[in-house]
């Protein structure tokens, strides 16, 4: 391994392009030669395209699968056998199933939860190989110390009104909102099915017997299903919070359109880019998080928190439950048990020695283990490992 091809993409906030930085960075370091190609600067990619047009890589490397739809100019340009395609995804793999779908030999594509590793081995046997990657997290620029900081309680992200999510379910033809109306409801009263299992036995329980061999094009059409329960939880989460006389800060775009009791504990802030938004982290005492149901991953809002010094307040998964002690380098409260994460906040900001302790100990963590600098490390290792692989097919 030797040469390597970034390419860049947009995100809501812009983090991808800083996770990337990082990790292209540490790869860099251990002596590999990385090149650039930014897809959201028109500038620079009809420069940078036209620079690339005949050179050979190693590997490619992307965020979500880019180049990999139908149709798109870029891959067939530098999609050229037997060079590795490496992809990190950031969401469950059904969100990119077109992607997925690609028909090139050499891709490798990793996740940042486990079950999203065992969907992708179980229905795309066109993907060659698969692997785990945690996110990681970043580190602002300005720490502030943990008993200065102005903000007891923040979240970062968007808001969704579930309300919203359930109207647009209900458009769907009966039998179809019929489905997705009973996954939904599974995932809501157990919190710890994943989709893919809580649409099995919606099925099951209907006597419909999806074949393996189409499983993932049904659960594409469950998209809403998990946007519902992702939004359901987050708003309840904070909303807990706010009515019960916690002020939370918010940033990110939607939540003007929350409505709660106490709205002035629900402080609304203008929307931050991803570094912007790494200051008010490192302001924050606590970082509250609602995992975006990875049941066996990971979330960047995790380790961004204990890199910043702040307290992170958390659920739970099986893979967070190994790499950090609940009390110890973070706080875990539970989805079915919403009620008691009011008394946990006030408990933690009751006694800023214990918490001051414990953000320490979280960063110590995340710094040791959970930067983007070491899951580039990782990415490298991944690469290595298939690149003799690949060697020995050709």
């Amino acid at each position: 391994m030797k040469n390597l091809l970034c390419i860049y993409g947009k995100s809501q906030y812009d983090s991808t392009r800083l996770f990337l930085e990082e990790m292209m960075s540490a790869i860099a370091e251990q002596g590999i030669s990385v090149d650039y190609l930014d897809c959201y600067d028109e500038e620079q990619f009809a420069r940078q395209r036209q620079e690339l047009a005949n050179k050979k890589f190693d590997a490619i490397f992307s965020i979500n699968g880019m180049v990999l739809e139908q149709g798109s100019s870029l891959g067939n340009l530098i999609l050229q056998q037997p060079t590795v395609y490496c992809t990190m995804l950031m969401d469950h793999p059904m969100i990119h199933h077109e992607r997925m779908n690609n028909a090139y030999p050499y891709i490798l594509v990793l996740s940042p939860d486990y079950h999203h590793v065992e969907y992708l081995e179980q229905y795309y046997p066109n993907i060659w190989c698969e692997g785990f990657l945690a996110h990681g997290g970043n580190r602002a620029e300005t720490i502030v110390p943990y008993r200065e900081r102005s903000i007891n309680v923040s979240f970062m992200g968007s808001y969704v009104d579930p309300a919203q999510v359930q109207k647009k379910i209900q458009e769907y033809p009966p039998q179809m909102r019929d489905l997705l109306q009973a996954t939904a409801r599974k995932m809501i009263e157990d919190t710890s099915l994943i989709l893919e299992d809580a649409l099995r036995q919606v099925l099951h329980a209907q006597g419909i017997q999806g074949k393996i061999n189409g499983f993932s094009g049904i659960m594409a059409e469950f998209r809403d299903v998990d946007r519902y329960v992702r939004s359901f939880f987050r708003d309840k989460a904070v909303r807990t919070l706010v009515e019960s006389g916690i002020a939370v800060d918010v940033y990110g775009d939607g939540w003007d359109r929350m409505q709660v009791n106490n709205q002035d504990m629900l402080r609304i802030h203008e929307r931050l880019d991803f570094k912007q938004s790494l200051e008010v982290v490192a302001d924050s005492k606590i970082s509250l998080n609602v995992m975006p149901w990875f049941k066996s991953g990971s979330h960047d809002r995790v380790y961004t928190a204990m890199l910043c010094g702040s307290v992170c307040v958390t659920d739970a998964s099986d893979y967070l439950l190994e790499q950090c002690q609940d009390e110890k380098e973070i706080f875990y409260y539970q989805l079915d048990n919403l009620d008691g994460l009011p008394e946990l906040v006030n408990r933690i900001l009751a006694d800023d020695t214990k918490a001051e302790i414990i953000a320490q100990a979280g960063f110590d963590l995340a710094q040791k283990k959970h930067t983007w600098g070491q899951r580039g490390i990782e990415v490298l290792e991944y690469l290595r490992t298939v690149e003799r692989l690949r060697n020995e097919n050709v």
